[in-house]
């Protein structure tokens, strides 16, 4: 029986370990991600301003002519 457990005790480590080298890479992006967004909220009134500017309008705000690229015909 103590033998069993040992073993018991053995796997359950290794398999810890593995899922914890598994889970790294994906911790890690989260925390990235959380930074890039906390990141982003701040930024001043005139860093938005420019990457508006940059991204440029919103899709939804922009009627069809104003789409550069976009002719009449399309």
């Amino acid at each position: 029986m103590r033998e069993t457990i040992e073993a018991k005790t053995n796997e359950i480590g290794t398999f810890r370990d593995a899922l914890v080298k598994t889970m790294e890479p994906l911790v890690a992006s989260m925390k990235r991600n959380i930074a890039s967004r906390e990141a982003m909220t701040e930024l001043t009134p005139r860093a938005l301003q420019h990457a508006r500017a940059r991204l440029g309008r919103h899709p939804m705000r922009t009627s069809r002519n104003e789409i550069p690229g976009v002719t009449e015909e399309d």
